[in-house]
């Protein structure tokens, strides 16, 4: 999903299943919060359940920095992190109001609330799954050019599995920005160049032809001065009287 159907969803995630959903599923600050952590910090849906919220919301967590605490989901594989998490694009913290905690106190066990993320996704036809906010994270921050390490880091990937998973969409945006930046902008041929190409011509023509006119005028005057000194002016008009 682009950024903007990202940011479209938090409110769409928020409608409930049903009128006949229990109300600890319904609550929309829930999956709103749910969603805006995914779409933030690209994590797997079942880190969610991992995130040191101690952590998180403290008043010295000054670049919101996101921590995973595996005990928290019964030492579940939630993929290495050498560091916390930051968020690639940090205005969406406030947006998405993510350190007012909305945690779901649902039961169950990590599979079956895990479950109940997708299933919300599914159901509420939101148009994609919540790995596609995984992805597009990964994406932005190739985009951000941030280094590969760097964002396996953030992922809990190695490098390896990062390139894998991601080298066709990196790939494929390397090209169109390749294509961007030496077809279009550096030629000049964007409809917008041509437009401003277009109107400096104008203006020079508009400018040469003032020149033009003026250095007549020019011409003529001299030709007139020299005329009336050489007398040829004067024994014209007598001619004709």
């Amino acid at each position: 999903p682009t950024d903007e159907e990202i940011v479209n969803g938090f409110s769409t995630i928020g409608k409930p299943l049903s009128s006949h959903a229990s109300k600890d599923v319904t609550l929309p600050e829930q999956w709103q919060w749910l969603y805006g952590m995914l779409a933030t910090y690209g994590l797997r849906p079942h880190e969610l359940f991992a995130v040191n919220l101690e952590a998180f919301t403290d008043t010295n967590n000054q670049f919101h920095l996101v921590y995973l605490n595996p005990s928290l989901t019964g030492g579940t594989k939630t993929g290495e992190r050498s560091c916390g998490i930051p968020p690639i694009y940090p205005h969406w913290v406030e947006l998405f109001d993510l350190k007012n905690i909305r945690f779901p106190q649902s039961g169950g066990t990590l599979s079956n609330k895990t479950a109940l993320i997708h299933i919300k996704f599914r159901t509420i036809s939101i148009g994609f799954k919540p790995y596609d906010l995984r992805h597009a994270f990964a994406i932005r921050g190739h985009r951000l050019r941030i280094p590969i390490k760097t964002m396996a880091d953030y992922m809990g990937h190695t490098v390896q599995e990062h390139t894998k998973t991601y080298q066709r969409w990196m790939d494929e945006d390397t090209n169109l920005q390749i294509y961007q930046e030496v077809v279009i902008h550096r030629s000049g041929t964007t409809k917008e160049a041509l437009k401003e190409r277009i109107k400096d011509l104008e203006a020079e023509n508009l400018a040469l032809k003032a020149e033009n006119d003026s250095f007549k005028g020019i011409l003529i005057q001299h030709r007139l001065g020299k005329l009336i000194a050489s007398g040829e002016i004067i024994k014209n008009s007598r001619e004709v009287e």
